[in-house]
């Protein structure tokens, strides 16, 4: 029944949203902090350290392969920690050499606890050669992830917010199919935001794809998120491919029936991260203005869809 009323919340918010904005909202987004966002990627792709469990260490690899990846995992779940989750670590394919793990954390709402939306990013990488690396890919989906729970931990949301980080995708979208086939209250997934590469821009047009499809409310969750740019004047164009790419973590909720989009960079507009899967997928090939444009972009949304009555 929670799905239904939830349903019905996010379809109507829809067709209203043009005409409101919420302050609340707008004063999140305000306490966006570019710093912070950098300090995010440059700890994950390894070009600071930081302490981990009592430990200065360097995050040195996170590919999808390798155990040094799992330093990552502690840094992320040491963060949502800090900032009053619930958090939990989600091993799977323990005893093979796709062990993975999903970290995730929960912020419970007020009206509707057992209906939830994720915003939601994956944290290995391909690239393998040792030096720092996985900037764009996906350490600045990740920042925004965490940044999300940093500025959300104290809002009064009426929805529950999950915050997930994925293993795995880089080899098939393992740590989100994972996920969508175990959590015990998928039926309850109002939505997903999945967040993969939103640092690289360079033709100065700003344009972040919304990537959706004929499934559950996809459509209208994009054209929802679309308009969050206008209503909170953030300095982006988005554009809205129908059908997206299913070569991200969204497609597992897809496949699970499930409302969910894309939020990447010019994938499909020849404005892509050339750097992709390279060792020169670092920080300083980022767009700065950008990559806090489609953080706060990310906060609002979410925000907006956990808000409603």
């Amino acid at each position: 029944m929670n799905k239904i009323i939830a349903s019905i919340y996010l379809l109507l918010s829809v067709s209203v949203f043009s005409q409101n904005n919420n302050k609340t909202v707008r004063q999140i987004l305000e306490k966006v902090n570019i710093d912070s966002l950098k300090t995010y990627v440059n700890i994950l792709s390894g070009e600071i350290s930081t302490q981990i469990n009592g430990k200065e260490l360097k995050i040195k690899n996170r590919y999808t392969y390798n155990s040094s990846k799992f330093l990552a995992a502690e840094y992320i779940e040491q963060k949502l920690i800090k900032n009053g989750l619930d958090t939990y670590k989600q091993d799977f394919h323990k005893e093979q050499v796709n062990h993975g793990r999903n970290v995730y954390g929960i912020k419970y709402g007020k009206m509707f606890p057992d209906s939830f939306i994720i915003i939601c990013a994956h944290y290995d990488d391909i690239s393998f050669q040792g030096e720092p690396t996985g900037a764009d890919d996906n350490a600045s989906g990740v920042a925004a992830v965490i940044e999300a729970s940093r500025l959300l931990k104290e809002m009064t949301s009426n929805y529950s917010i999950i915050f997930a980080l994925w293993d795995k995708e880089e080899v098939g979208l393992m740590g989100s199919n994972y996920f969508a086939e175990n959590f015990s209250k998928i039926e309850n997934v109002i939505s997903v935001i999945n967040i993969d590469m939103i640092g690289y821009n360079t033709d100065g047009d700003d344009t972040i794809e919304v990537h959706t499809n004929e499934i559950n409310n996809s459509v209208e969750l994009a054209y929802f998120t679309k308009d969050i740019i206008k209503n909170y004047d953030l300095k982006l164009s988005a554009d809205i491919t129908n059908p997206g790419t299913t070569y991200s973590d969204h497609s597992s909720f897809w496949d699970e029936g499930i409302t969910a989009i894309l939020l990447i960079e010019e994938y499909w507009n020849d404005d892509f991260n050339d750097c992709l899967h390279q060792p020169c997928d670092k920080i300083n090939k980022f767009n700065f203005d950008y990559f806090e444009e489609c953080t706060k972009l990310i906060i609002a949304t979410v925000s907006e869809l956990a808000l409603k009555e």
